[in-house]
């Protein structure tokens, strides 16, 4: 009952995505340039392959990027406090984290008491 409703639906355009490929596999080209809601294409074990190997490549380019530019950030966001510990930066909005000074008292109080 629901493939008679569905055969006899129309078809919308915003159901076939358009989709940029950028590949030079002709396997991939073929695969994507056919129909997605028509009935009787389907794809060959092929070009799933490819399909499937194309995609995971793409997956795997953008997470690497993604993660390149996390990092950086993260790295950035690291060097940032660790040069306010140390003094290197002055202090932003009144916050003082800069930890030389107390490390210096205490060292001249030990020397103190040594001698």
């Amino acid at each position: 009952m629901l493939s008679e409703v569905m055969k006899d639906s129309p078809v919308s355009e915003y159901l076939k995505p358009k989709r940029k490929v950028v590949t030079t596999n002709p396997a991939v080209k073929k695969a994507y340039r056919k129909g997605y809601l028509q009935k009787q294409e389907t794809f060959t074990r092929e070009e799933c392959e490819a399909m499937i190997e194309f995609a995971i490549n793409q997956h795997n380019r953008n997470a690497g990027q993604i993660s390149m530019v996390l990092g950086f950030i993260f790295m950035a966001l690291f060097a940032d406090g660790l040069f306010r510990v140390l003094g290197l930066i002055p202090p932003f909005m009144g916050l003082d984290v800069n930890i030389i000074q107390d490390v210096v008292d205490a060292i001249k109080d030990e020397v103190v008491k040594q001698l």
